[in-house]
């Protein structure tokens, strides 16, 4: 008898079947890190597409057969958000083309009259000249 055949039989002998699986990824809770997500990004359940939901859910499964599983969760969240075109439409900053993140940041503290809000300094640097 071999090494395996011996500790196979040690364990069945201790209570574990050889046919059941040591460790299982259910729908649920694929399903519970998918609401995580949604929640993060501030997406209600109602505004994605059975579609588009399934696709994510399949996804999710193809990626524990090609992942590492006892990464399961991780493996499960960076699938699901690679799917940029999912997530993207719920998380459009309001900028406008051409305009990048900076741009928003001063209209918006121009528009609040927080123009020390705006400089990383408090408005230390900015000029002698400007109205605060």
């Amino acid at each position: 008898m071999n090494d395996q055949t011996g500790l196979l039989n040690r364990l069945t002998a201790v209570g574990y079947q050889p046919d059941e699986p040591a460790f299982r990824v259910t729908w649920a809770d694929i399903s519970a890190v998918l609401g995580e997500i949604l929640q993060e990004q501030g997406i209600e359940l109602q505004q994605i597409e059975d579609e588009t939901l399934f696709e994510l859910v399949d996804d999710a499964a193809e990626a524990l057969n090609s992942g590492d599983i006892l990464l399961w969760k991780t493996t499960i969240r960076e699938r699901m958000l690679s799917h940029e075109e999912v997530f993207t439409d719920f998380n459009e900053p309001d900028t406008e083309p051409g305009e990048g993140i900076l741009t928003e940041q001063y209209e918006n503290a121009t528009r609040l009259g927080d123009d020390e809000g705006y400089w990383i300094d408090g408005g230390a640097s900015a000029d002698f000249f400007d109205d605060f």
